[in-house]
């Protein structure tokens, strides 16, 4: 039981789809060549511009170091939240320890549910969410109308999707 709420009890399940851990030597030599990469992409692409007298090849230069971050942190920093609890199913995000609520799905919202290829013919022309960073081929969905929903839940998870 985790709280009550106006007098009644509810019960939430809570389930986090996280990267593996990594150890302190190996985060500190993934930094240095993260910020070895930048320094070299912005030396590189400076010294070319200075050479060819395109000024704006630096822009470029930091435009490309933007997007591999965020690419980067979408990937490999990004871990998801799953909550079912009061007829409703929460999605949310963590980088580091920020926590950010993505979006609530009432439970009674669920048309269909199940695995990417036995759902992908009837996924045509819905708004699809990724909530997950597999691959499609291996994400389950939720068929909510309008919306498609990608995601990863454990067994357990599918479990109390299916009994709601």
């Amino acid at each position: 039981m985790i709280g009550t709420d106006a007098g009644r009890e509810f019960y939430m399940y809570r389930e986090e789809m996280a990267h593996k851990k990594i150890g302190p030597l190996a985060g500190i030599l993934i930094t240095v060549g993260i910020v070895a990469a930048i320094l070299g992409t912005m030396f590189v692409l400076s010294f070319i511009g200075f050479l060819l007298d395109l000024p704006w090849l630096q822009l470029f230069a930091f435009v490309i170091v933007v997007c591999a971050g965020f690419i980067v942190i979408r990937r490999y920093m990004t871990d998801y939240i799953y909550i079912v609890g009061d007829g409703k199913l929460l999605f949310g995000r963590r980088i580091g320890a920020r926590e950010k609520e993505l979006s609530t799905i009432p439970l009674r919202n669920i048309r269909k549910m199940g695995g990417y290829a036995e759902m992908e013919s009837g996924l045509s022309g819905k708004k699809k969410y990724k909530y997950t960073f597999r691959k499609k081929t291996e994400a389950y969905v939720l068929d909510c109308g309008d919306i498609a929903i990608l995601f990863s839940p454990t067994e357990e998870l599918k479990g109390k999707l299916k009994r709601r």
